[in-house]
């Protein structure tokens, strides 16, 4: 009898371990994964080869600035240089910071698919379940603050870049051009 009872017992707990959570709350781990599914498309836009091109041709065209630029300009060119300048942080962002957000996107997706996995095979309880989506939650809007902020610097830095290139390529070759000798 006794061990009928600690059978009955047993598999009582094991059963009540594997209740998978209602579809409700499984339908607000869904909301976040197409939430996240969304950002990384719109992420995976973001031209990688352009961010290298445009940061490789924009600290040659500041390093020729610093080390052969010695002329003395009026004050138009000066601010439009000091804004071609200004370019620096967004664009040290840019290169710096996609590989990251990138990966933080990844992860994040896949720690919503666990969660699910979990959740529909029973394996967390609801008072569990909810800490680990409130942290989810606040994990998904960060990221997706994050990949926002990154597609907005890289549209405006990129307008930016190509509206005042032609111009520092000219500016350049200017002086390239005075520095030959006659």
């Amino acid at each position: 009898m006794r061990f009928v009872l600690i059978g009955i017992f047993t598999a009582t707990l094991l059963s009540a371990c594997n209740t998978a959570l209602p579809k409700s709350e499984i339908a607000k781990i869904e909301l976040l994964q197409m939430q996240i599914d969304s950002s990384l498309k719109n992420y995976a836009e973001i031209d990688t080869v352009l961010i290298q091109d445009i940061s490789k041709k924009y600290f040659d065209d500041i390093d020729y600035f610093k080390t052969n630029y010695k002329d003395t300009v009026d004050k138009e060119l000066a601010i439009f240089i000091d804004r071609y300048y200004g370019l620096h942080k967004p664009i040290l962002f840019l290169q710096n910071e996609y590989a990251l957000i990138n990966s933080e996107l990844t992860t994040t997706q896949q720690q919503l698919v666990d969660l699910k996995r979990d959740a529909e095979e029973g394996l967390v309880e609801l008072k569990h379940f909810e800490q680990y989506l409130e942290l989810e939650k606040e994990n998904s809007e960060l990221i997706i603050q994050n990949v926002n902020k990154m597609i907005r610097t890289f549209h405006k830095t990129t307008t930016a870049y190509n509206n005042m290139s032609p111009t520092i390529d000219s500016i350049i070759q200017a002086n390239k051009k005075k520095k030959e000798p006659v």
